[in-house]
């Protein structure tokens, strides 16, 4: 790999990323290179930043002669030079061994195969303009049964045509205190009783406090009457809810910035493997505090982290929901909208589903609150405004009859 074209990766947020997810190896690399890239891994981890140009200059004065340094580095390049360089690395280990006379050769096209199936660009056939027209009809008819997860909601249900879907990022946007976390708890409750494999991770309360919170709301049960004295009660009531749905629900919890979304997912394929299902919804007590890829602008580093959720959220045929703090503005907002949104606009703009829970001092006071729909991708109804009774005791969110 060309000294220059190493220089430019190290210098490059985008392309020092892709470096590393991509290729994860140090065999394409001089022993100098090697030596260097540990450092740079370093350097990034410490200072949660890419090197920049002078700093990578002065690691580099030492090593070797850099060079010009070019601008038309682009993803594709880097991804066919490692693959050149992959290959040179096994033609090489082969000469070796046919050197020393220890060839193998049923191993050699064996190596060569898998070689050549790993480094093809696989592109996706997709589907062709004109095939599947009757199915696609049915579909938007809803005459055919879609990977549905309903709210709990009935009239945000029926916005959000039938429900959540599947290979759908959605956000809740409220201020702090304003029922963020129940509205999590009440959906992974609702998913349950939908006999759906639903997992729940939070970076706020232990998993034992949400548990406690799940409890609750399955018993409708206020805090004062959650005690010891209703033990045998309590298990008996919950023994009975959890020995008739058919629905599996797990619960962890991860300090804040400790899990990124490769944590993330590691976790859905093990507990896969374990209960020998696909899982259907991920719920997350919230992606803020999720660990950001890193970079200088914190911006850039949300919206890598919410698109990584999404493309997630596609890839897998999962519906992912999470939610997110408002601005200051949003604490004293009659309504809460997409302009309250904190951090970063990426959240809006990358969410297939956007809520906002709004509630004002009188309403808090009669346990009313508003769901306002603020975005929905694939089926529309922005602006939809939904009555909705809260209950923080009892945990409760549901719609409003009166």
């Amino acid at each position: 790999m060309r000294d220059e074209l190493f220089f430019r990766i190290i210098t490059d947020q985008y392309l020092y990323n892709s470096f590393v997810k991509v290729i994860g190896i140090a065999e394409c690399l001089s022993p100098v290179q090697k030596n260097l890239y540990q450092k740079v891994g370093k350097f990034c981890d410490r200072n949660n930043r890419c090197l920049s140009e002078p700093e990578a200059e002065t690691l580099f004065d030492k090593a070797f002669d850099v060079g010009k340094i070019g601008t038309d580095f682009t993803f594709e390049f880097v991804l066919n030079e490692v693959r050149r360089e992959k290959m040179k690395y096994w033609i090489l280990n082969v000469a070796d061994d046919i050197e020393q006379d220890h060839v193998d050769y049923d191993r050699v096209f064996k190596e060569l195969s898998l070689l050549k199936e790993k480094l093809e660009l696989h592109i996706p056939k997709g589907i062709i303009a004109g095939d599947l027209i009757g199915d696609t009809v049915e579909l938007e008819s809803g005459k055919i049964k879609t990977d549905i997860l309903k709210s709990g909601i009935a009239p945000l249900d029926y916005v959000l045509r039938g429900g959540f879907h599947k290979a759908e990022l959605a956000f809740l946007i409220a201020p702090p205190g304003r029922g963020k976390s129940t509205f999590l708890v009440n959906l992974m409750y609702s998913f349950l009783i939908q006999k759906r494999v639903t997992l729940l991770l939070s970076n706020e309360l232990r998993a034992e406090s949400i548990l406690s919170r799940l409890y609750r709301r399955i018993l409708k049960m206020p805090r004062e009457n959650f005690i010891v004295d209703n033990k045998k009660e309590i298990e008996k009531n919950l023994g009975t809810y959890f020995r008739y749905i058919k629905g599996k629900g797990i619960i962890h919890y991860a300090p804040v910035s400790s899990w990124g979304v490769n944590d993330v997912k590691a976790w859905v394929t093990a507990w896969e493997k374990q209960l020998d299902m696909p899982v259907d919804a991920l719920i997350i007590d919230y992606a803020d505090r999720l660990k950001k890829p890193w970079g200088e602008d914190n911006r850039l580093k949300t919206r890598a982290l919410v698109d990584e959720l999404r493309d997630y959220a596609v890839d897998k045929d999962i519906f992912i929901g999470t939610a997110t703090q408002s601005n200051r503005g949003g604490l004293s907002a009659a309504l809460v909208t997409e302009e309250h949104v904190s951090d970063s606009f990426a959240k809006i703009e990358s969410a297939d589903v956007v809520l906002s829970l709004s509630q004002n001092p009188q309403e808090r006071d009669n346990q009313r609150g508003r769901l306002t729909v603020l975005k929905n991708r694939e089926y529309g109804g922005a602006g939809t405004v939904i009555d909705v009774k809260t209950n923080w005791e009892l945990l409760t969110i549901e719609a409003h009859d009166g």
